[in-house]
């Protein structure tokens, strides 16, 4: 490591860089504070330097709700729909199968294989 003496740490701004971000569709990023802090230690006459950034992030609530709560509530209401039908109805199978489909977009597309 080190010490203030050898390397000196800046801020250029008081927020983090933001050049490169890419907007998220799930979260929304409201800040990014960045702070220097110089620490002394006993051992040591020469500071200890760090700059931390802060990332202050919020989710979005509509992104949540349709993409997870109403496609659990539409399919367990449709399985529950289901156990409610009596058995010699012949809709009963057809209704089964009109609701694995919808779960398809909910099971990731890239999911590793598993190891032998």
């Amino acid at each position: 490591t080190y010490d203030g003496f050898k390397l000196d740490l800046k801020l250029k701004d008081e927020k983090g860089d933001l050049g490169t971000y890419v907007d998220n569709g799930e979260w929304h990023l409201l800040d990014v504070p960045a702070t220097r802090n110089e620490v002394f230690y006993e051992c040591c006459p020469a500071p200890y330097l760090d700059i931390t950034f802060i990332i202050k992030i919020r989710r979005r609530t509509l992104y949540y709700f349709f993409n997870l709560i109403v496609p659990c509530v539409l399919i367990a209401s449709m399985a529950v729909l289901g156990f409610t039908l009596p058995p010699d109805s012949g809709e009963k199978l057809s209704l089964g199968q009109s609701f694995v489909p919808p779960m398809d977009p909910m099971v990731p597309a890239n999911v590793p294989a598993r190891r032998k």
